[in-house]
């Protein structure tokens, strides 16, 4: 049987229809793996997932609503769902009730990190690459004797589809890879991992499935 991944879908909206998603790069991947994927949405009840699913996956998305970290919006910050933010903040919630692992992609990181109490800066200038979003475009440094560096050793190479990075470090998270300018890339704690870039499009990259086979061997566990 296949282990079963809750994935949060994600959300957007045109003049007239709102839609949810789920983002198919991120079944594909799991699948690619002999892992399901199970698009969760905002009226399913979360904890009926967290009892049914192995573990959860929190894809990248739109921004946060500031507000959930008592900020303003930055005028970059025109585009967050709250219902999306509700979704995730209850998946993550019910997932640790249950002791079952938790991987963080971008967006996913940023909201595990508001979950424990944490910030974001709102906007880096210019931050996001202009290349292709399967181009690997930076280094950053892993922080040894981690979760990350037992999938990476000391440091790999990703890419950068983000303008927001975290601020204030949530409680009981560690940070365990940071960029060249000092911003983090990664947290982790028991039984969550999450990344700042965006390994679903990086699958051609063995060292980067590898973080995806890693998180689908906890889940089993």
């Amino acid at each position: 049987m296949k282990t079963k991944i809750a994935v949060a879908v994600r959300c957007m909206k045109d003049k007239d229809y709102t839609y949810h998603y789920a983002n198919t790069d991120y079944l594909y991947m799991l699948d690619k793996i002999d892992a399901l994927g199970v698009p969760i949405f905002p009226l399913m009840d979360a904890k009926q997932a967290a009892l049914t699913c192995d573990g959860l996956l929190l894809p990248g998305g739109a921004d946060l609503n500031p507000a959930l970290y008592h900020q303003l919006p930055d005028p970059t910050v025109t585009d967050y769902f709250d219902e999306i933010d509700t979704l995730d903040l209850n998946l993550i919630q019910a997932f640790m009730q249950q002791h079952k692992p938790i991987l963080g992609i971008c967006r996913g990181l940023q909201v595990l990190n508001v979950a424990f109490g944490g910030t974001l800066i709102q906007d880096i200038p210019n931050h996001s690459q202009k290349a292709d979003r399967h181009v690997l475009t930076h280094e950053v440094k892993i922080v040894k004797d981690s979760q990350l560096a037992s999938i990476f050793d000391e440091s790999t190479q990703v890419n950068s589809l983000h303008h927001q990075v975290i601020d204030r470090l949530g409680d009981g998270l560690k940070a365990v890879a940071f960029s060249s300018e000092g911003y983090i890339e990664a947290i982790e704690a028991d039984n969550i991992l999450a990344v700042q870039w965006h390994p679903e499009a990086l699958t051609h990259e063995p060292d980067q499935l590898k973080l995806f086979k890693s998180f689908i061997k906890q889940c089993q566990k």
